[in-house]
């Protein structure tokens, strides 16, 4: 077994020789909805991961403002750091044009990835009070969304996650647009790899029962063998 820091990684496995490989889900890039400026030192420090999406923000028409509260609770699934629930990027609620959209570069051209959209109510109570809706590249995945009713109430963290396929240019658009009642919003955004890389190359020998493989840097691997495809697979030590 080959251990390396899990930063891009999926679930998916590859057949070679006897020897497969699986990889673990793993974070590509994660930003939380607000200036850096705006949120408290010693919370920014509990973000990490998250950075602020104050620099990806590109194509936002309607001043993207963005606020910060406290106080946000989480269930078991909402495994962000609490206080990125307490972030939100939203636009101008007066012009129904208007939209805040953040990209994510430097991502593998036209893959399949997981996009996790991080969110919490912190103003209004009531249902209906604000519906949000959401495009990816242009698509829309998301119409509709009330948070307070998913969530049974005000300042309670949502976590929604989605297939979503990057561009040609290896990019994820994510866009905030006008839901039917007052201004969408997002607390963070989060993309997960969903394949193995090409760049992984096993060989096994079986004389000596050992397994040479290049891989990327970023990914952590289990090394498994057996005799057949249906196994029963082992990890090698």
């Amino acid at each position: 077994m080959k251990t390396m820091m899990a930063t891009c990684a999926a679930l998916a496995a590859m057949l070679t020789f006897g020897v497969r490989a699986e990889t673990t889900w793993g974070l590509v890039d994660a930003v939380y909805g607000c200036n850096s400026a705006t949120v408290p030192a010693q919370d920014r420090a509990a973000m990490w991961p998250f950075r602020s999406d104050e620099g990806g923000l590109e194509g936002s028409v309607g001043n993207p403002i963005c606020g910060y509260a406290t106080g946000v609770s989480r269930k078991a699934e909402d495994w962000a750091p609490q206080q990125v629930y307490g972030c939100e990027r939203y636009v101008n609620p007066q012009n129904k044009n208007t939209f805040v959209q953040f990209c994510f570069a430097n991502l593998r051209p036209n893959a399949t990835y997981r996009l996790d959209y991080l969110a919490a109510e912190t103003y209004f109570g009531s249902e209906g009070s604000r519906l949000n809706a959401m495009e990816v590249n242009g698509k829309k995945v998301m119409e509709g969304l009330d948070l307070v009713k998913e969530s049974g109430g005000r300042g309670k963290a949502v976590t929604k996650s989605y297939e979503v396929m990057s561009d040609a240019d290896g990019k994820i658009a994510v866009k905030m647009v006008y839901g039917g009642v007052n201004n969408s919003k997002y607390a963070g955004l989060a993309v997960f790899g969903t394949e193995l890389p090409s760049e992984l190359k096993l060989a096994y020998d079986e004389e000596t029962d050992t397994v040479t493989y290049s891989a990327c840097d970023a990914l952590t691997y289990e090394i498994q063998t057996a005799s057949s495809v249906d196994g029963p697979w082992r990890k090698m030590i």
